[in-house]
């Protein structure tokens, strides 16, 4: 139990709500440990366990580049290029419009002499006439890395940036992810074909496959992990509510992208006699009164992997079957 919690606010809980405020905090510890280090497996977000594996894809990007020397390399690799789009306002109605901007036109270019991006804003260059084209890579009138690197920043237009990018470092904003990576391993691959250089390449493709290896082994065993914890702390909280009020035979979680025959959604349910996680299909059903709700088809049950618990909603449901003084006092004290 958290020493810092209020007893007397505890007192006022019935035992079987300090239970379930317990399990709610032991459940927000693994819940957050897993968010540290799954990242995007769990929320989009950047995890541990994802800087840890693009950090050796970068260093061995970088140890290649140095073994073949920075004056053997090509010049420019193209990373990305967008065409512009228009702005345009949808009407909400009462709740008024919402403007969704433009997107102008870019390119970005990694640069593997300097170790850096250089990226332009094709709208803003086509504006400048003769000198844009002059800093457009794909223009024959194109001045050249070199000469652009020897600019001092006020002879350079707006809408040109150049951000150096950092081999060790894991911020997003100062180095290159596994799908630049891939762009600029595979643009290698071309300009290398045919050269003394063309085993090296060959070579560190192998490396970065074995690195995809055991980053999906090792992903696999911390995803199985943390399921296992947040699973055992879902239950706890179940159990915990279940001692002080009637729950349902089921719990329907979030749904799951598998084939749906029938136009079915599956959902990850949890059967709470059982404390068993399955994927299983929902229909609608209209009641006497007009209305519509959803019911599970038990008949085409799927068993749920135990990665499944991750994500699966099953927590945020169970919390809304407190009632709303209770729930009200397990969040204040939560919050301390």
């Amino acid at each position: 139990m958290n020493e810092g919690i209020n007893r007397s606010k505890l007192e006022e809980l019935p035992l079987w709500a300090r239970d379930a405020k317990n399990a709610m905090h032991a459940y927000n510890l693994v819940h957050k440990a897993a968010l540290d280090e799954l990242g995007e497996f769990m929320d989009g977000k950047r995890g541990k366990l994802e800087d840890e594996y693009e950090h050796k894809v970068r260093v061995l990007l970088y140890g290649f580049m140095r073994q073949v020397g920075i004056d053997k390399l090509p010049e420019k690799v193209l990373l990305e290029k967008t065409t512009s789009s228009p702005g345009f306002t949808l009407n909400a109605g009462s709740l008024g419009q919402f403007n969704l901007g433009s997107r102008n036109a870019q390119a970005r270019y990694f640069l593997p002499r300097e170790s850096c991006i250089y990226r332009i804003y094709l709208d803003e260059l086509n504006e400048k006439g003769d000198l844009g084209l002059k800093f457009n890579p794909e223009e024959p009138a194109f001045i050249g890395f070199d000469k652009i690197k020897n600019l001092k920043d006020e002879k350079i237009p707006l809408g040109i940036y150049k951000d150096i990018i950092r081999e060790n470092n894991p911020a997003r904003n100062e180095s290159l992810d596994k799908e630049e990576i891939n762009i600029i391993i595979n643009a290698f691959k071309e300009f290398f074909t045919g050269s003394v250089f063309e085993a090296s390449v060959v070579n560190l493709v192998n490396q970065l496959d074995q690195i995809d290896k055991e980053f999906l082994v090792k992903l696999n065993e911390r995803m199985i992990y943390h399921a296992e914890r947040e699973k055992h702390r879902i239950l706890q909280l179940k159990r915990a509510i279940a001692s002080g009020i009637k729950l349902p035979k089921y719990i329907k979680g979030n749904s799951v992208n598998i084939p749906k025959p029938e136009e079915l959604r599956y959902h990850k349910t949890l059967i709470t006699d059982e404390d068993e996680l399955k994927i299983i299909p929902f229909y609608s059903k209209n009641t006497i009164l007009g209305g519509n709700v959803q019911k599970p088809d038990m008949t085409k049950q799927k068993p749920a992997e135990i990665t499944d618990w991750l994500r699966s909603l099953i927590y945020s449901e169970l919390k809304n079957y407190l009632p709303e003084n209770i729930k009200e006092k397990i969040d204040e004290e939560l919050k301390r």
